[in-house]
């Protein structure tokens, strides 16, 4: 879906945060998404939902699986 399209459902202000996130997330290296994943499943509490930040990485681990699945289909 091009930008213009999708800037027509969403505001501005979030069509660029979702953007960021998708940027910085796709930019991340394979170590450093192993490194999220690994801390998940060892530390990760599910009773703190997916709401939970990870500040190193500037977000949520909710955006963080959500662009993580995102780009896995858009480069499938």
């Amino acid at each position: 879906m091009p930008d213009s399209d999708l800037c027509s459902y969403l505001t501005y202000p979030t069509w660029r945060k979702r953007s960021a996130h998708a940027r910085r997330i796709a930019s991340l290296s394979v170590r450093e998404k192993r490194q999220i994943f690994t801390w998940m499943r060892e530390s990760h509490d599910p009773a703190r939902g997916h709401d939970l930040f990870m500040p190193k990485y500037g977000c949520t681990v909710g955006e963080f699986c959500t662009w993580h699945i995102l780009a896995k289909q858009v480069l499938a």
